[in-house]
């Protein structure tokens, strides 16, 4: 059986120091609007490793990059990380 703190447990994030910054930013503007947000945000930034952008190992997702994932139903998809303000689904971003 697994325990309740195992199944809990968050992934590990590793992030690019210009993907922290920007994202460190949004939160700082989101801050004033949605706080509860804004806080889930800071503390996933919190939990990060930041690495610098020259040395973010191989495979790791950052903004801006294209990718392919299964959904919870099973569908592929293929998409493009991006910002808030640059997100569009009919261009899959």
């Amino acid at each position: 059986m697994v325990s309740k703190t195992k199944k809990l447990r968050k992934p590990a994030i590793t992030i690019s120091q210009s993907d922290y910054d920007k994202l460190s930013q949004l939160a700082e503007a989101l801050s004033s609007r949605n706080e509860e947000l804004a806080d889930q945000l800071f503390g996933e930034l919190d939990r990060a490793r930041v690495v610098d952008d020259q040395r973010l190992p191989a495979g790791v997702i950052r903004i801006g990059s294209s990718l392919r994932f299964k959904s919870d139903i099973g569908e592929s998809k293929d998409v493009t990380l991006v910002l808030p303000g640059e997100a569009d689904i009919e261009t899959k971003k």
